[in-house]
């Protein structure tokens, strides 16, 4: 099994995707969206957030190449948001943890999720 950051950075999604979601970061509150997004009645910690909206865009993204027809692009976009935005808090968090204060240029061999998860 991966650890999460791992799992967080090998993430590859196709572009017109990851362009919609960013759109949407601006607008992402997580008192106000995420326990709407997981279906959960109390909001979870960073950790545990990441790996279900990981979960659940694992799965949606399944639907999307399987052309399910119970595939929803508004829905996808809406977990890329969420994961976007909570991938970077925890990534932010397990950098403060490990090596002081936060990054201010992101790495330049990640991926353009890496880089749009970690740093938006």
């Amino acid at each position: 099994m991966q650890d999460l950051t791992t799992r967080i950075t090998a993430l590859s999604r196709p572009n017109l995707l990851l362009r919609a979601a960013k759109f949407g970061l601006h607008k992402y509150s997580r008192n106000r969206d995420l326990r709407r997004i997981l279906g959960q009645a109390q909001r979870p910690g960073l950790a545990a957030g990441v790996v279900r909206l990981l979960d659940l865009e694992h799965e949606m993204n399944h639907h999307r190449l399987c052309a399910s027809p119970s595939y929803s692009h508004a829905r996808h976009v809406e977990l890329l948001i969420a994961f976007m935005s909570e991938a970077q808090a925890y990534l932010a968090s397990q950098h403060a943890k490990k090596d002081g204060p936060p990054m201010r240029e992101p790495p330049m061999n990640l991926t353009y999720l890496q880089r749009e998860a970690a740093f938006t």
